[in-house]
């Protein structure tokens, strides 16, 4: 229970750490909570709500410590999701393993995490200096970007580039199908405090940003170049970004 208990105030620390650091307003966050259903009461580790571009998104998250994942886990989470009347993300943390058949059960019905103390405090250490970049874990609030992508070390850090712009996306199925046809990229969420940080590398090099009109559909066409404009990044922040000094 102790290590439970443990992992539990792991998560929730990486949370709001993560919240701090994103100016995310007034986010809920609660542990032990009993939610009840539509046929049942449902008892969660975490009950996560916040509000993103007028979007309120709820995550519900279990945690699993010192012992494999099995599909009991998964389906327990997973009937918890289908009973809540609202809608909710499903997530499940664990720091041990995972079983193969557990992982397929929850391939399309909710997430699974390991929690590596090590590299949680490492990523937290690169928020708080600022050295940070998008990784797989962040929703495009509300852009998404395309980055050079290497198998054995993640993000390279290199965005793609069309002209002299780095591209932003509202339409993350427009950005996955350009990283599709470019071999070695992946497709990224900007978070309002990347988006903030990416101005101001771009401010002071020969780079725009450069805003895509979802609508036209494909940057595939060699007639790409008016469906991409750059109307200054003072601008995309006065538009997109919700820190203090832009609202």
């Amino acid at each position: 229970m102790k290590k439970h208990e443990a992992l539990v105030n792991l998560v929730v620390g990486m949370l709001s750490s993560y919240f701090d650091s994103e100016n995310v307003y007034k986010p809920r966050l609660v542990t032990n909570q009993i939610i009840k259903g539509k046929a049942m009461e449902n008892h969660v580790d975490i009950y996560l709500e916040f509000t993103q571009m007028n979007n309120t998104e709820r995550t519900v998250i279990n945690v699993v410590s010192g012992r494999e994942v099995n599909t009991q886990d998964v389906l327990k989470l997973a009937n918890t999701l289908d009973d809540l009347e609202f809608k909710s993300k499903g997530v499940l943390y664990y720091d041990l393993c995972i079983s193969e058949e557990a992982i397929a059960v929850a391939e399309y019905k909710l997430k699974t995490s390991k929690f590596v103390f090590q590299e949680e405090v490492i990523k937290s250490m690169i928020k708080r200096f600022g050295m940070m970049l998008p990784d797989e874990t962040v929703i495009g609030d509300p852009f998404w970007v395309i980055m050079e992508t290497d198998a054995d070390v993640g993000n390279k850090g290199n965005y793609y580039i069309c002209g002299d712009m780095i591209p932003l996306f509202l339409s993350y199925k427009q950005a996955k199908e350009i990283a599709d046809g470019n071999h070695g990229y992946e497709v990224y969420g900007l978070s309002q405090n990347h988006l903030r940080t990416l101005s101001g590398m771009t401010g002071s090099t020969s780079h725009k940003l450069g805003l895509l009109i979802p609508r036209y559909g494909s940057l595939k066409s060699d007639e790409y170049e008016p469906l991409i404009y750059a109307p200054g990044n003072k601008n995309i922040l006065k538009s997109y970004f919700r820190g203090e000094n832009y609202v």
